[in-house]
């Protein structure tokens, strides 16, 4: 039996578990579960060090904020409050899930800055009323919150998530400084409890740092190891993750990408008097360690290939082609080209290193989160000029790097990026593959032979080519494509597969199609845009009077079979020149003027209900299923949308494989904003949509009519058989009109991704 308001806490993680009496902890899902031994009601902290949150502050091409499977893991541990560590998100905020019954603080970089680092809590709804502050973010790296447990006695909990080994000295030292500051404000009589990522391990040197560690610490203390042990020590705390003796496997948290070894880096710290109270400390997994496990695709080679030819922001043409072995290891070839045809290489840059898988994205549904790093990164110029050019831009950044009155010469690649020679000079190439941070796999199926390919997604790149280096992705680039199980007629699969650095793919001049922007057009695809939105397009143009309307349904989910709203828009268009920026492009100007909103949850319905007035159509009667039209409150503040606006926009039509036509609309920018001017223009394109049928109309339909009761007919032609039957389609919803693939069910997260396979977009 513990004293009387004893302090007990069991600490566990994903990968450790801790426990100080009834206080039940964990570092990266950490559990802590408190109970003062007296009258007052049991707590269940949890310190997660997983990203949970999407940005919560608009909708539109922002975003709603989503329920997350982080909600179901606090609630399936019964957890009071979660220390959370690597939100991402910007500002300082709250956010209350109805359905999950928490409400989620968080504290981040300013909204102009990277969405990096951050800290928050998620607690409980029904505890909050008990709780007379909410919690206080001290920076992106720090929040605290203090908590009664009985009328005279208060514990307070700090949530964590301090500067990794590669971060700047200044940063760490910072960090610690911080934490020091803030530690000497805690009220001496105050439980205390430290709970976080600390990227530090701290060794098992006891005789040295008696008091701090406990006999049972792993491995060497590394530079922030002892920053933290140091801390420790000055503020008479204890890190309770050493005090047991027990398997390494029910300690580590972490490996080490290149060794393979575990190490322990997420920790549990309390008061030295308060160490008696601890129980135990050991990892536990959680169900989102299965959910990886189990969601993960299995091939049994060796390697995989991926790889891709496409238009990136700026413009960039490039081709990606991915190695990945089966022990994590991979080599990539980025082919960049002078056109859009992907026909006249400028250079290649070769880079390998090891991909080490996270866990399941609490940001972005459906995808993975990984970390990456680069052994060997080179370059090889196709071209004297191109060699001239890039040498002088890798020695501005690296002085010296290229000795005076020598030169780089074409097809010979150089090395700028060794770890074996502690050289990084890829600066000067605004090089990085921060693509490889979120992964998703989906198996597709052609509706007409039932055959199945494999399609890789990775990383989106920002838009804003100053920001790449900091972005971390929160959507996906065009997919890329196995080549394995690809259609043996894929002459472009074949091209990549036999290129390297000195022999580039040189692909196939492709006949431009004129654009002629009529007919309807849907997703063959459930999108992902910025900030894990999930959505579907579906278009109508009206040639004759330069009319437009369309139909965006919004989801929660990467399947886009939970629609949250829909939003019926309508407006016209202007067509311009071709584009001098993006060869291939044509510039518009589109004009939204008028818009319905459909809510179609009660979370999206509640948000609605908020606005009263001119906020949001007739404020507090939104009701699930029914539409209102916003127009006359000039658009929905609570979804981030004005009327009217202009986009600046940019199209361009193809033929894919098939012979069917495709349109590409210009990418939305990576920060969340509207091309309301010329200068915003996009220079690269969203995922294509596919044209049902030519339209037999030519105006838009009578905007007074009501837009649920229209119904469109299409015609089925029997030139185009490989298009389904759909004869009468009645809207919203969009129908799944003129899909050649169908998205299947087993749509997965990445966890394995080896075998001798090769992936490429199918184009002609």
């Amino acid at each position: 039996m513990a004293p009387r308001n004893c302090l007990h806490a069991t600490v566990a993680a994903p990968r450790a578990t801790a426990s100080t009496g009834r206080l039940n902890l964990v570092p990266y899902a950490e559990r802590v579960g408190l109970s003062p031994c007296t009258n007052f009601p049991t707590l269940n902290y949890s310190r997660t060090g997983v990203s949970v949150l999407n940005h919560p502050k608009s909708c539109g091409d922002r975003g709603v904020a989503k329920r997350t499977g982080g909600a179901k893991e606090l609630e399936r541990y019964n957890i009071d409050i979660a220390a959370i560590s690597e939100t991402r998100l910007a500002g300082e905020g709250s956010l209350t899930e109805p359905n999950s019954g928490y409400t989620f603080f968080w504290k981040g970089k300013a909204e102009q800055e990277a969405r990096i680092h951050g800290v928050g809590f998620a607690i409980k709804s029904s505890l909050l009323r008990r709780i007379p502050d909410i919690p206080t973010g001290i920076n992106e790296r720090l929040m605290k919150i203090r908590i009664p447990v009985s009328k005279k006695r208060f514990i307070t909990l700090i949530s964590v998530y301090a500067p990794t080994m590669t971060s700047a000295g200044e940063d760490r030292e910072q960090f610690y400084a911080d934490l020091d500051s803030l530690l000497r404000t805690i009220p001496a009589s105050d439980k205390l409890l430290i709970l976080g990522d600390f990227n530090a391990r701290v060794g098992n040197n006891h005789e040295q740092w008696k008091g701090v560690i406990g006999k049972h610490g792993l491995g060497k203390a590394n530079s922030n190891g002892l920053l933290l042990l140091s801390k420790c020590a000055e503020h008479n705390l204890v890190i309770t993750n050493t005090m047991f003796r027990q398997a390494n496997k029910y300690k580590t948290t972490w490996m080490h990408p290149r060794s393979k070894q575990w190490h322990l880096i997420d920790y549990v710290v309390t008061r030295q008097r308060d160490s008696s109270d601890v129980l135990i400390t050991r990892e536990f997994k959680t169900s989102l360690d299965d959910k990886i496990k189990d969601m993960g695709p299995s091939s049994g080679g060796p390697e995989e290939k991926w790889s891709r030819c496409e238009v990136r922001p700026g413009p960039q043409f490039i081709a990606r082609s991915y190695t990945f072995k089966e022990n994590m290891e991979f080599q990539t070839y980025q082919f960049y080209y002078a056109d859009q045809h992907c026909a006249s290489p400028l250079y290649t840059v070769m880079a390998g290193g090891t991909i080490t898988l996270r866990q399941v994205s609490w940001i972005t549904r459906g995808g993975t989160e990984a970390d990456y790093w680069l052994e060997d990164v080179s370059v090889t110029s196709h071209s004297q000029e191109v060699a001239s050019y890039l040498s002088a831009r890798v020695n501005a950044t690296c002085p010296g790097f290229i000795p005076p009155g020598r030169q780089w010469y074409n097809n010979v690649p150089y090395q700028v990026v060794s770890r074996q020679g502690a050289r990084d000079c890829a600066m000067g190439l605004d090089f990085a593959l921060h693509e490889l941070q979120l992964l998703r796999v989906e198996r597709r199926q052609d509706a007409r032979d039932g055959h199945v390919t494999q399609e890789l997604f990775l990383g989106d790149i920002h838009t804003d080519r100053t920001q790449r280096l900091l972005y971390r992705p929160t959507s996906y680039q065009p997919p890329l494509v196995n080549v394995q199980l690809s259609y043996s007629n894929c002459t472009a699969c074949k091209i990549v597969q036999d290129a390297d650095d000195r022999r580039p793919p040189v692909f196939k001049i492709r006949q431009e199609h004129p654009l002629q922007l009529h007919g309807e057009w849907i997703s063959v695809r459930c999108e992902v845009r910025p900030e894990a939105l999930f959505l579907t397009r579906h278009l109508l143009f009206y040639p004759g009077n330069q009319t437009w309307e369309g139909w965006y349904t919004h989801y929660s989910d990467p399947s886009c079979r939970h629609s949250t709203f829909s939003i019926h828009a309508g407006g016209s268009f202007t067509r311009g020149a071709r584009s001098a920026v993006v060869e291939g492009g044509t510039e518009y100007i589109f004009q939204v003027t008028r818009m319905k909103v459909t809510p179609q949850d009660s979370d999206t319905t509640s948000l609605l209900n908020v606005f009263h007035g001119q906020g949001c159509g007739d404020g507090g009667s939104w009701q699930i299923g029914r539409e209102q039209d916003v127009t006359s409150t000039n658009g929905c503040v609570a979804l981030g949308i004005t009327l009217p606006h202009i986009e600046y926009e940019l199209f361009e039509m193809e033929r894919d494989m098939y012979d069917r036509l495709q349109l590409y609309i210009g990418q939305r920018p990576s920060d969340g904003t509207s091309p309301k001017n010329p200068a915003q223009r996009p220079t690269s394109y969203q995922t294509p949509l596919l044209q049902c049928l030519p339209s037999m109309d030519t105006q838009t339909p009578d905007i007074r009519t009501d837009m649920n009761d229209i119904n469109i007919s299409r015609r089925f032609s029997r030139e185009h058989e490989t298009r389904p039957r759909l004869v009468k389609i009645v809207l919203p919803p969009p129908p799944p009109c003129g899909v050649g693939f169908m998205l299947a069910e087993c749509g997965y997260a990445v966890t394995t991704v080896y075998g001798l396979l090769m992936f490429l977009s199918p184009f002609t």
